[in-house]
């Protein structure tokens, strides 16, 4: 024989499972509330479209994937060097002397040739300390027919721009945080990293920069290269010429 249902109720026993110790809600109480719930948040999501469209606004719709192929000089097309002079690459990377004080490091690479063109180790490298040392590389070795860099402020800056322009070269700015787009001057970078600043405690600036010269000169004329023949930069360069190139 069926328990008569509490206090006479019809539906009182018909209740949802519950902590023990915690009185249970009923069934229907339980869907009624969630009802309500539900109602009052579909009428809030149609008063707020009501207002956006009110107020003349819409949101955006998502931009589609898209391939980046670089900006500037070179357009749509994936620049890839093809002779030396072609392609200049250009980084910094940083470190600190003994007392902790912080210096950049400046390294460009012919990224044919894989060869250190330029460098430059200081405090502080500005603008105008790059146009120099593109200068020189220039004086010595001609100019190259683009520079790849990133967009950090030393690279975009006014004297950076006229330098492209007064010598008729392109630039190739990589994306923002896409360092691999720049693999050339990464892979230099790495190199020194792990030859020469993670094992060098530097007592001075000045002592930081004989030294970066003397691993230059090493990686430039000693130093042999997987991707050249197993020869170093310097010799696999010798072997072109500008009848070569042209």
């Amino acid at each position: 024989m069926a328990d008569p249902e509490p206090n006479g109720l019809p539906g009182a026993a018909e209740t949802a499972a519950a902590p023990f110790g915690e009185r249970a809600a009923p069934v229907g109480l339980q869907a009624g509330l969630g009802a309500v719930a539900a109602g009052w948040l579909e009428g809030e999501s149609q008063a707020g479209a009501t207002a956006v469209a009110g107020e003349g606004l819409r949101v955006p719709p998502a931009p589609p994937k898209r391939s980046r192929l670089g900006t500037s000089s070179p357009g749509t097309e994936r620049l890839r060097a093809e002779h030396p002079n072609h392609v200049w690459a250009m980084d910094f990377l940083f470190d600190t002397t003994a007392d902790g004080r912080p210096f950049k490091v400046l390294s460009m690479c012919d990224e044919f040739t894989r060869e250190s063109v330029g460098g430059q180790l200081g405090r502080s490298i500005t603008a105008d300390d790059v146009v120099a040392i593109l200068d020189g590389a220039a004086a010595e070795r001609g100019t190259p027919k683009y520079i790849r860099c990133d967009n950090g402020p030393e690279f975009v800056a006014a004297a950076i721009r006229d330098w492209c322009r007064f010598s008729g070269t392109g630039a190739a700015y990589i994306d923002p945080g896409s360092p691999w787009q720049n693999a050339y001057v990464e892979s230099f970078n790495s190199r020194a990293r792990d030859e020469l600043f993670a094992r060098e405690i530097f007592h001075s600036i000045m002592e930081a920069r004989v030294l970066y010269d003397d691993w230059r000169r090493a990686y430039n004329h000693y130093r042999p290269h997987s991707a050249l023949n197993w020869l170093p930069p310097a010799q696999y360069a010798s072997q072109w010429s500008p009848a070569t190139i042209e």
